[in-house]
């Protein structure tokens, strides 16, 4: 159950935990063709099409028609929209194809959170959280969607061999409320956050736009940094 709130109020709760690897294509027998890197624009253009209603639409990770998953919620419950991605952006967000995918109420307060990384579902979270505890009738929709084969790198740079083999194509969505699940649904409870800067690994995890999608850093140093930082 996922509860930020104190004691004193209705927790929220994470509901029905969600999840789905999202196929840009379908597996083949056939040869494989020559191995070519498309540019910058035709992976955006695949972005719009992944995205754009009909379709493998990052909302139907959410479990159309409805909230698969979520038991105890309908569409006509959600009352925001958090979207959180890092590796492609259109217009209109998919947060606006989510909302007309689930046939959500339009009046949907929907806010997308970009370029977080790894770490995007926890502050998601945490703003989920925040929602529920200033209004105890707030139920949050979280979206998670990575599309990482869109910044296949094709070349024999160990950073962009690394990132090929650790990223991969996935969605993941949760339902967060004030509301106190039944005893037989799991849920989990949001307790607490906190945050804080590693200004050590500015140079070791990052990535910038290139021609033929992101440029990814991903040093080897980046375990250590974190382990020498991060607190029990």
């Amino acid at each position: 159950m996922c509860t930020t709130a104190p004691a004193s109020r209705p927790a929220p709760v994470c509901w029905g935990t969600l999840s789905q690897t999202v196929h840009l294509a379908p597996p083949s027998t056939r040869q494989p063709a020559p191995l070519t890197a498309p540019p910058c624009c035709d992976r955006h253009r695949r972005t719009q099409r992944v995205l754009q209603p009909g379709g493998p639409n990052a909302g139907r990770a959410s479990g159309p028609p409805g909230l698969n998953g979520a038991e105890g919620f309908s569409v006509a419950d959600v009352t925001h929209i958090i979207f959180a991605s890092c590796t492609g952006f259109t217009n209109p967000g998919p947060d606006y194809h989510i909302i007309r995918e689930l046939g959500l109420n339009p009046g949907v307060e929907r806010y997308t959170l970009g370029f977080m990384g790894c770490y995007a579902a926890f502050p998601a979270l945490r703003m989920a959280g925040q929602f529920c505890e200033a209004n105890p009738r707030a139920v949050v929709l979280v979206v998670c969607l990575e599309l990482c084969s869109l910044h296949l790198q094709i070349n024999d740079q160990p950073d962009s061999i690394l990132a090929n083999s650790l990223f991969a194509d996935g969605a993941a969505a949760v339902v967060v409320s004030s509301r106190k699940p039944p005893p037989e649904i799991p849920a989990y409870r949001l307790q607490s956050f906190a945050s804080a800067l590693v200004t050590d690994g500015e140079a070791d995890m990052a990535w910038d736009i290139g021609n033929e999608g992101f440029n990814i850093v991903l040093s080897s140093y980046v375990p250590e940094i974190l382990g020498a930082r991060v607190r029990a």
